[in-house]
C-alpha cells in the first residue's frame, strides 16, 4: 500500500516539501513522500491543499506518476501484461 499526496496536475510532494512532476521513490530528499496511515495523509494533504492517493500493492508509480498495473497474460504462460492508470483514478475521496 502507497499512501502519497498531489496536486492537479500530478505533481507528487516530496520530503522537501516541494511538489514534482519528476520524482523518484527512494531515500533522498527530492523522492517522493510516502505515508503509513491514512489519517496522517490527510492532514498533511489538508495543511498542502493536495489531494491523497491510494496505490494498492498490486501496483506501482513510476517518476512521472503513471500507475503501472501488472497483470499475468491468460494465453500465454509466463508472459505478463502491463496497464498504464492515470494518478487520479486513485484518489481518496476527502470529507
Amino acid at each position: 500500500m502507497i499512501l502519497i499526496i498531489h496536486k492537479d496536475n500530478t505533481n507528487r510532494y516530496c520530503k522537501d516539501g516541494y511538489f514534482r512532476h519528476f520524482a523518484m521513490f527512494g531515500t533522498f530528499s527530492d523522492c517522493v513522500k510516502q505515508y503509513r496511515h491514512l489519517g496522517q495523509a490527510k492532514r498533511v494533504a489538508k495543511l498542502v491543499s493536495g489531494r491523497v492517493v491510494y496505490i494498492p500493492d498490486s501496483m506501482e508509480v513510476d517518476a512521472v506518476g503513471t500507475v503501472i498495473e501488472t497483470k499475468d497474460c491468460p494465453d500465454k504462460k509466463g508472459y505478463v501484461n502491463y496497464f498504464n492508470h492515470d494518478l487520479t483514478k486513485f484518489v481518496v475521496n476527502t470529507p
